[in-house]
Formats: structure tokens, sequence, C-alpha cells
């Protein structure tokens, strides 16, 4: 989802993307990530997996700039988490390769 829609949708909008894991340096990666967080203009947060890193992310993302967070997750049968269930969440189909 992120090298095939994501990262090309911000590209074409003019927006660098980078994901937690291609944030390289010394620092430790959590801190390099929350400062990312906190600073960036536009915020594009897949909860699919329902990571506990990922939530957590988003919950200091929103507490910051709910206003320009967008949140996507794939259709499923999970509910989405209790604490964010109030959120607008835009669902997407994923169908393997094609998404």
């Amino acid at each position: 989802t992120y090298d095939s829609v994501i990262k090309p949708a911000a590209a074409n909008a003019g927006f660098a993307c980078v994901r937690a894991d291609e944030i390289g340096g010394s620092a430790r990666p959590d801190r390099s990530n929350f400062a990312l967080l906190l600073r960036s203009e536009l915020v594009v947060a897949d909860i699919t997996t329902n990571c506990p890193r990922a939530l957590y992310g988003l919950g200091i993302r929103h507490a910051s700039c709910p206003s320009s967070t967008i949140v996507l997750r794939a259709k499923t049968w999970q509910p989405v988490p209790l604490d964010i269930d109030h959120s607008r969440i835009f669902d997407y189909e994923h169908l393997g390769d094609h998404i």
C-alpha cells in the first residue's frame, strides 16, 4: 500500500514521503519518528494491522495536528480500536498487488 499508493500519491501532490522504517541516522529511531510526526505538514497513517506502535504514533499526531492527519485502513472484519472509532477513517479494498 505504501509503495504502490501512498508514496506515489504524496509525490504527485508535491510532498516528500518518509516512513518510519526509512529514517536513517544515529539518533534513536523513536525520537526521529516522533520529531517527524510533530513537524510534518501532513501525515498519512495506515492502521490496517492495528500495530500498537503505529496507533501510539497516531495518538501523538492527533494530539498535536489532528486536522492534517489522514487515517486509512483496508476493509476488514476487525473493529476500529475504541479510542479512534470516532475519527474519520478512510477504508480501501486491498486486492493483493492491485489495491
